[in-house]
């Protein structure tokens, strides 16, 4: 049923952030053309835009939420993306208080947090994320989005000038996305851009609050940007394994779920 694979797309798109269509190809095994009529046609639902090198999703305005696309009982069985990370953001705006200078990373996961900010005073938030400020232009928050070369992959700005930009800030609270947790390698992202990004954050920020859904644990990518004894706060939608319970304890990490 087309409107079922409109759906596992979408919802592909999402959980990856950005996608080419020779991943989505593959993934659905179908035709180039096939995924051009499938990304054409969420893009005419206002569901994903097109970036450089492929497609990102438009957060919170899901396809599967649009009567346009499937039937209630598709719907009720696709959902579990947003909400895990509406989820998340919700729990990662509990620990923001007024008056607070907040670093909001790359990845959907963190961009979920933004939402949940809006009846919080006071609020100075420090960015790399494009999608936090294109999607925070009603706000009255004071919002620094870090200068440099544009990733369009990762859709954030890294390399010498963000991190030069963000050592001269000192943040009370950095929220901070990843692609894979290991209990032997810690924290790991896909690309090497946004490594260091990172590295500079966990020296420039006071608590780290580590947010990553379910579906994290127990992946490695590339590149390890952190240990267990680097962050405060690992903040999840489910409680993960003992083992990661265990080690998360051993390391003086707080689990928020």
């Amino acid at each position: 049923m087309r409107a079922q694979r409109l759906n596992s797309v979408l919802e592909y798109i999402e959980n990856h952030e950005i996608c080419s269509y020779d991943e989505i190809c593959s993934e659905f095994d179908i035709s180039l053309s096939t995924a051009r009529r499938d990304i054409n046609e969420l893009i005419q639902n206002h569901s994903v835009h097109k970036v450089y090198g492929g497609v990102t999703a438009v957060f919170g305005t899901s396809a599967r939420k649009d009567s346009s696309l499937s039937s209630r009982e598709d719907v009720a069985g696709t959902d579990d993306i947003s909400h895990r990370l509406n989820y998340i953001g919700k729990l990662a705006s509990s620990f923001i208080e007024p008056g607070n200078v907040v670093y909001v990373g790359s990845g959907a996961t963190a961009f979920h947090i933004l939402p949940y900010l809006k009846d919080i005073p006071d609020l100075t938030i420090v960015t790399n994320n494009l999608l936090v400020a294109a999607n925070d232009s009603k706000s009255n928050k004071d919002i620094i989005l870090v200068g440099g070369k544009i990733d369009y992959y990762t859709q954030s700005t890294v390399g010498v000038q963000a991190i030069d930009s963000l050592r001269s800030l000192n943040i009370n609270k950095a929220f901070v996305s990843c692609n894979g947790i290991s209990l032997n390698k810690g924290f790991s992202n896909a690309g090497d851009s946004e490594v260091a990004i990172k590295n500079c954050i966990f020296e420039n920020s006071e608590t780290i609050y580590m947010v990553a859904d379910s579906t994290k644990f127990d992946k490695l990518s590339l590149y390890t940007f952190a240990t267990f004894d680097d962050i405060d706060y690992l903040i999840t939608n489910a409680k993960p394994s003992e083992e990661y319970v265990r080690t998360l304890n051993e390391h003086h990490v707080t689990l928020v779920y």
